[in-house]
This record gives structure tokens, sequence and C-alpha cells, in this order.
């Protein structure tokens, strides 16, 4: 609905091509958001952004600037034309790393109100110029930006220096769309061909952060309690055929699915027996959480945030443990025999809740007023 007399306008900043856990998130927020009626339009270097299709029919505009590392002079100047020709009220920009802050110098330059910046990350995960960038910016980000979020506290401390005091925002998604399905689990079981087998996955993309070398090896334990096992691996990336060829030197490349990307997540999870992410380090994943909603016996790395074990049936093991133990672990748990929907609710990952709640927030920072007819 329009507010004052016009709508709250919003640029995201941050996608990429991948739908990953980031994505995933300002997308669900950009459509709760239009659905409430403001605008929300995206700031991206990738092309096709990931949802980039859904969201153009959502009404929202995609503005692709040029890669800064093939012309840092380009890519400011296309920032700089897409804040200047459309006026926007806030600059949302999502960040895994501060080596790149021209979207925010360039909002601060041109009076953009609120310039928001949010972690998603909790260490470096480029090279040694990112490491230093990231550096640099993080001494001068409280000059450019005016609000700080942050989707767990290691993430924030990662991005925001003493004294600069940073929000926590949950990873909020849709819950609902992850309740157990059994009727899914039928299909999806019968689709790949793997009957009653015991099914383990993994959600994420195929990159070293996400640790896919021990997956395989914790699946080659279960294997030996478990002939019939089925190991399905959602996501892509370039590890792929490195991946493809440790699984046939383990012995298990025919008990390994390698499914890309999905667009039916919510079924794969149901179809599966228990869930495992034994990630280096992460913000909060949505993987996990998702997981979680669905009912499914979690095993996650210990060192990640806390607040990511959310359910009893959700537990983490020390990524020193052997693999054994982490196959006996993945083993022993038992899948939920309602989904967890409830708990993550109570707990403050409804996309639904907590969209509202930004979005009145930021209206108040605006000082909008509905019922007067004022406007800014």
């Amino acid at each position: 609905m329009t507010v004052g007399c016009r709508v709250m306008k919003i640029l995201m900043s941050g996608m990429s091509w991948g739908k990953g856990g980031k994505e995933a998130y300002i997308v669900g927020l950009a459509r709760k958001l239009v659905e409430l009626g403001e605008t929300v339009d995206f700031l991206t270097v990738d092309y096709p952004m990931a949802y980039e299709e859904e969201m153009v029919e959502r009404g929202c505009k995609v503005h692709h600037v040029p890669q800064r590392s093939e012309s840092p002079r380009k890519h400011v100047r296309a920032i700089r034309l897409v804040l200047r020709s459309e006026g926007y009220d806030v600059l949302w920009s999502h960040k895994t790393t501060l080596s790149s802050v021209e979207d925010l110098d360039e909002a601060k330059r041109l009076g953009v109100p609120i310039r928001i910046v949010h972690s998603h990350a909790t260490e470096n995960m480029g090279n040694m110029f990112t490491a230093v960038m990231h550096s640099l910016n993080r001494k001068r980000i409280k000059g450019i930006a005016t609000d700080f979020y942050a989707c767990s506290a290691r993430a924030g401390e990662y991005f925001y220096p003493a004294p600069v005091s940073f929000e926590v925002k949950q990873n909020a998604f849709n819950i609902h769309k992850f309740s157990y399905d059994c009727q899914k689990r039928e299909e999806i079981r019968h689709d790949l061909g793997i009957g009653e087998s015991f099914v383990l996955v993994h959600v994420g993309h195929l990159s070293p952060v996400k640790n896919h070398q021990k997956i395989l090896h914790v699946f080659k334990e279960i294997c030996e309690y478990k002939q019939d096992s089925t190991l399905l691996l959602c996501g892509d990336g370039d590890l792929r055929e490195s991946l493809k060829r440790l699984a046939k030197d383990l012995g298990i490349d025919h008990r390994v699915r390698f499914l890309g990307v999905r667009n039916d997540i919510p079924a794969i999870l149901s179809a599966s027996d228990a869930f495992i992410f034994p990630s280096f380090h992460e913000g909060l994943p949505y993987a996990v959480l998702e997981a979680q909603a669905n009912g499914l016996p979690c095993v996650v790395s210990a060192g990640l945030d806390e607040r990511i074990l959310c359910v009893a049936n959700a537990t983490s093991l020390d990524l020193k443990e052997d693999n054994k133990r982490w196959a006996e672990a993945c083993l022993q748990g038992k899948r939920e025999p309602r989904s967890n929907v409830q708990t993550l609710v109570e707990l403050g990952y409804d996309i639904d809740t907590e969209s509202s709640a930004i979005r009145d927030a930021l209206l108040e920072r605006l000082s909008f007023e509905s019922h007067s007819g004022k406007c800014l």
C-alpha cells in the first residue's frame, strides 16, 4: 500500500547469479516488501541475476552495472547514474566483504537518506587483496553507512569495529514452505529411483568453504553401516568435477547424486532422512534452518553461530571428529514426526513478521505519515 503520498523506494545491492542463502534472504524480503506496497529494485554486477525473471514479473527493476574488475570508473559511473535517476529512499547493501563499498559511497554522495550495510559473512572468503580492502573499508564504514545489520553476532564483529553498534537480523524465510510433506517424499524418491534407501542430503554451493570432501568421506562410512544409502548434493559450483572424481575414488559414485541447483528444495528435504553441514565457517546458513523446519535431523560443524541449532534433533560436531563419528551422528538422528515450523516461527524466523517490522522501522525513519498526508 502507499504510505503518505508515495511508496518507499528501496534499492537492494549484493545479489549474484547464484541462488545461495544470501540471495534467498534478499529475495524473500523483496517479495514481502513488494506485497506490502513498497518499491524494491536491484543493483547487480551479475547477468542474469538470481531470481531476475521472477523479480521483474513482480514489477522490480534490475539495474546491471559493469564489474569493478572490468573498469572501476565505469562501475562507479553506472552506480551513480542509477542512484541519481531513480531517487531511492533506501540503499540496502548486502555483503560478504567490505572490499567494495562504491554503492554506499555514491549513495552518501547523492544524499540517499538511509544507507544500510548488511553483513552475511564471518570470515574472508576471497584473496589477500579482498582481505586488505575489507580491512581498510572497515575502518571507514561508520562514515558512509547509516545503519549496520548482520546475520549473526560473529558476522557483525567481522564487519564493524568498536564502537559501531549493529543489529542482528534473523535470516527470516518462508518457514511454512518447508513443512514436511509425505506425498512429496514419495514423489521425489520415485523420480530419483531411490526407493526406501537411507538418504543423506546437503544443500549448498560446491565451494571449498562448504567442505564437501568431508561429506563424501562421511558418506563412505555411512555406506559401511547401510549399503543401501544415497547422498543427494543440491547446488553447483567449480568443485563439481573434482568432487565427482573423489566420489569415484572412494567407490561411492554410484550412490552420490549431484542434483545441481534445484527449485524444489522443500520436496528434496522431505524425501531425505538426515541433513549434513560440515562448513568451515558461515554466517547463519539458511540451508540448516530450512532443514530444521522440515523436521530433518541435522549434523553441523561446531563453531558456527550457536543460534543455528534451533530444535532437539539438531546437533553439532567438531570437524576434528573422525568421519565414523559423523556418520554415526547422521544415522542416529530421528526425523521429527511433525515439522518444526512453529518452533522457528517462535524464534523469529518468519519472513512475514520480520519484513513487516523492518518496513515499519524504515518508514518511521523516513518520517512518512500515513494519516497526515505529509510527504518527504
